[in-house]
């Protein structure tokens, strides 16, 4: 009898797996050619593979491109759901630290769904940086990640929060009229991100995009807070890195929506 030592997968299913695996990492969706170089398949045989796999919603198929389908999301988020949120997030925290060199912060929802609760936090190693401890909060109204996640929420949701009208100023800066909330939502729903320049401390500036779940509710936000003087010149570049990170969070949580 052979050993598990011994045990070879049937080539199909290995195949299916690797396919899925290449799709996933790469992010972006990829041709015929391309993915069969990186699977190491005949194009002939991917073909069939991904038909089959296409069929089930495993795979998509857009523009002579193959990209992961919601099934693949759906059983990504069920394998992660006894994971918790800032264990999957962490590996794509370090990665946007390293990119940034800023301090990058995942915030969740609070319970009565009117403050940010910084869940894990990767610091910039500058001596100069924006420093904050798990488990701190900030009101909606006063924080970048508060905007993105009122930005996400459904209607009643906000109106809920505007009901209730707690607005908490910290600088002069702060977002705290209704009138001026209200905008800075517009804007991040339009942008797909949001952006407070001192609005809970002077001298910093934080950029965030809302992370969703797999059923497309917004849990919470991702963050790159910097010192004012450091990121005035890549605000850009900045904005499109924290929305590609959020993204790549609640892709691992199982969101098949699309990108902001």
């Amino acid at each position: 009898m052979p050993s598990p030592t011994d045990f070879s997968p049937p080539r199909s299913a290995e195949r299916v797996l690797r396919t899925l695996r290449t799709l996933a990492l790469h992010r972006q969706p990829m041709s015929l050619a391309d993915l069969a170089t990186a699977v190491g398949v005949p194009k002939t045989s991917l073909f069939a593979l991904l038909k089959a796999l296409q069929q089930a919603d495993y795979v998509t198929f857009e523009r002579e491109h193959y990209a992961l389908g919601r099934e693949a999301f759906r059983l990504a988020g069920a394998i992660v759901s006894g994971q918790s949120l800032a264990g999957i997030a962490r590996p794509v925290l370090e990665e946007l630290g390293r990119a940034t060199r800023e301090t990058i912060i995942l915030c969740t929802l609070s319970e009565d769904r009117q403050h940010v609760v910084y869940a894990d936090v990767v610091e910039a190693e500058s001596f100069l940086r924006f420093t904050v401890g798990v488990g701190s909060k900030r009101p909606l109204n006063a924080s970048a990640s508060g905007h993105a996640v009122l930005s996400a929420m459904t209607a009643e949701e906000r109106d809920a929060y505007f009901a209730a009208g707690r607005f908490e100023r910290f600088t002069p800066r702060t977002v705290a009229t209704r009138s001026a909330l209200r905008a800075a939502i517009a804007t991040a729903r339009r942008e797909g991100c949001a952006m407070t320049v001192d609005g809970s401390v002077d001298g910093a500036v934080g950029i965030a995009a809302p992370v969703f779940d797999r059923e497309g509710t917004v849990l919470g936000a991702l963050v790159i807070a910097a010192p004012t003087s450091r990121i005035a010149d890549r605000v850009d570049a900045t904005k499109r890195l924290v929305k590609e990170g959020a993204h790549a969070i609640s892709r691992l949580l199982g969101y098949a929506g699309p990108a902001p």
